[in-house]
């Protein structure tokens, strides 16, 4: 098995992690309202005071596994998704493509596709590189090299108002670059 192939089977054990946590979290979400009624209810009988109720809060918020969120975005299909207007083409020599540093959650359809790298750290957010920007971003000419696969979110993000990329868009008068993206 080549890292290509471990990669993709990982992507499906991750995927079929993701299903059985919505699962439990559903069932456990019904079964946490049920607590904090039967909790209500005692408290006003008098079974119960504030001091214990801090008590059974702080418990509750301890019994809590510490799991790192696995990020992924449901949306429509991204190839239905309306591009965005914005001629990154006309700007990119002065934005330095600064929205390829933002955090992008994949869909359930980039991962199925296949064709999008993400961090393996922080299932399902696109990866990015030692230099903060995406990891498909071709640093000679500023393009996407996945841009047929790009995320919906990629397809439809709008600077125009952005305000950590642009002081006037119109007048094409960047903001200043972040200190995160200066050092590298």
């Amino acid at each position: 098995m080549d890292g290509e192939d471990l990669y993709r089977a990982l992507a499906i054990v991750l995927q079929r992690s993701t299903d059985a946590e919505e699962r439990s979290t559903a069932a456990s979400v019904g079964l946490l309202a049920t607590v904090d009624l039967l909790i209500e209810i005692l408290a006003g009988q008098g079974v119960i005071n504030e001091g214990h109720r801090r008590l059974l809060a702080k418990v509750r918020e301890r019994a809590r596994p510490e799991r790192p969120r696995v990020r992924l975005r449901t949306l429509v299909d991204k190839y239905q998704q309306p591009n965005s207007a914005i001629d990154c083409e006309k700007r990119v020599h002065l934005c330095h493509a600064r929205c390829c540093s933002f955090t992008v959650e994949l869909s359930r359809q980039d991962v199925e596709e296949g064709q999008l790298l993400w961090n393996i750290e922080e299932p399902y957010l696109l990866r990015r590189d030692a230099d903060g920007h995406c990891s498909h971003l071709d640093r000679g000419t500023r393009g996407c090299g996945v841009y047929q696969n790009r995320p919906a979110a990629c397809r439809t993000f709008d600077c125009r108002n952005d305000q950590r990329i642009w002081i006037d868009f119109e007048k094409m008068i960047p903001a200043p670059m972040p200190e995160y993206l200066k050092q590298r």
